[in-house]
C-alpha cells in the first residue's frame, strides 16, 4: 500500500539538512537533474512574483506620496480625508422616522425594519404601514 504524504509534511521533513542529504543520496542521477531543473524553474517563477510584488508596492508608495503632496497643497485635513472614506450607511446609521401619536403627542421612532415598536402597533393595525405616514414628524 502506498503512503500519501501532504506537501507540508514533505517540506517539514526536507527542512532538516541531514534528512535532505540522505534523500538526495538515495536518488538516481537523472532524478537529481530533474529536481535541479524543476527547482530552477520554480525559483525563477518565485523571483518574478517577488519582483512584481515589489514593483506594485513601489508604485503604491509613489502614488501615496503624490496624493499626500496634492492633498497638502489643497489644505485637506486627515479628518476630512477619513470622513470621505466612511461609507454613507456608517455616517448616519439606520434612517429612522419619527411618528407623533395622535392620542398623547408622544414621538416614537421606527426604522421600518422588522416589526413596528409596541407604541406604534395599534396605529399600524388601524392605518397600515403606509397609512401611518400622516403621523410622520421628522427624519433623523
Amino acid at each position: 500500500m502506498e503512503t500519501v504524504l501532504s506537501n507540508d509534511s514533505i517540506a517539514e521533513y526536507l527542512t532538516n539538512h541531514q534528512r535532505r542529504r540522505a534523500f538526495l543520496r538515495f536518488c538516481h542521477i537523472d532524478l537529481l537533474r530533474a529536481i535541479v531543473n524543476e527547482s530552477k524553474a520554480v525559483i525563477d517563477a518565485k523571483e518574478e512574483e517577488e519582483l512584481a510584488r515589489m514593483q506594485r508596492e513601489e508604485e503604491k508608495q509613489k502614488a501615496i506620496a503624490e496624493a499626500t503632496d496634492r492633498l497638502r497643497e489643497l489644505g485637506v485635513t486627515p479628518q476630512e480625508l477619513q470622513q470621505a472614506f466612511v461609507p454613507p450607511a456608517a455616517k448616519g446609521g439606520v434612517k429612522k422616522t419619527g411618528y407623533r401619536r395622535p392620542d398623547n403627542g408622544k414621538v416614537v421612532y421606527w426604522s421600518h425594519r422588522g416589526r413596528p415598536p409596541k407604541d406604534l402597533e395599534d396605529l399600524v393595525a388601524q392605518y397600515g404601514k403606509d397609512g401611518i405616514k400622516q403621523f410622520a414628524v421628522s427624519e433623523s
